[in-house]
C-alpha cells in the first residue's frame, strides 16, 4: 500500500530483546521527523506562508497518534508500559513538569481527541469534514478537497503502520525496560 510505511529494523530474530528507550526513539524517528518526504506541505495544496504551520500541526499530530497506539497497546498489555514511559520523556523531555511541557502535553491531548474524531468519522460541531477542519484550525483557509481527503487517508495509514510495526517487534522480540 503507497504511504504505509513499516519499518525494517522490527525483523529481529525470535527471543531477541529490544531497550523501550530504543524502541521509543525509533518510533519517534521513523514516524515523526518533519523532514520526512510522505509529509510535504506543498503535496496538500498548502500555500508557501502556511509551510511551517502545517509541518508544527503535522509534527503534534504524529506523536500523538504514536502515543495513542501505545497507550491502546498499554490498556490491552502492560508490558508496553516501559514503551509508554520512555516514549513519553522523548516527546515531554525533562524530568519536572514546565509550563511548556504541560501545554505540549495539553495540545497532544487535543490533538488524540481530533484523531479518535476522525477514526470513529465522529461529525465536527462547525458540520465541516474533519480534514477541513485540521487545515482551518492550523489557518490554512484556501483548500483542494481531493488534497484534503488525501490527509484522512494519511492518517489511517499511518496508524495502520504503527500498529503494524508494533505487531512486528512482539512477534519476534520482547521490549525490555533499562535501567536510568
Amino acid at each position: 500500500m503507497r504511504g504505509l510505511k513499516q519499518m525494517g529494523w522490527f525483523r529481529r530474530s525470535r527471543g531477541a530483546t529490544i531497550g523501550a528507550d530504543y524502541l521509543a526513539f525509533l518510533l519517534h524517528s521513523e514516524f515523526v521527523v518533519p523532514s520526512d518526504k510522505r509529509f510535504q506541505a506543498q503535496d496538500y495544496g498548502v500555500a508557501e506562508e502556511f509551510h511551517e504551520a502545517f509541518v508544527a500541526k503535522m509534527t503534534l499530530y504524529r506523536e500523538a497518534l504514536i502515543l495513542m497506539v501505545i497507550l491502546g497497546r498499554v490498556r490491552n498489555n502492560e508490558t508496553y508500559q516501559p514503551l509508554l514511559m520512555e516514549y513519553e520523556r522523548i516527546i515531554l523531555p525533562g524530568d519536572t513538569p514546565t509550563p511548556e511541557g504541560l501545554g505540549k502535553m495539553e495540545a497532544i491531548r487535543r490533538a488524540m481527541i481530533d484523531l479518535r474524531d476522525l477514526f470513529q468519522s465522529t461529525p465536527k460541531s462547525n458540520g465541516l469534514p474533519w480534514c477541513t477542519n485540521w487545515f482551518l484550525e492550523a489557518g490554512i483557509t484556501v483548500r483542494h478537497p481531493v488534497k484534503d481527503v488525501l490527509l484522512n487517508m494519511v492518517w489511517m495509514n499511518e496508524w495502520l503502520a504503527i500498529q503494524k510495526s508494533l505487531d512486528r517487534i512482539q512477534g519476534s522480540a520482547a521490549v525490555v525496560a533499562v535501567g536510568r
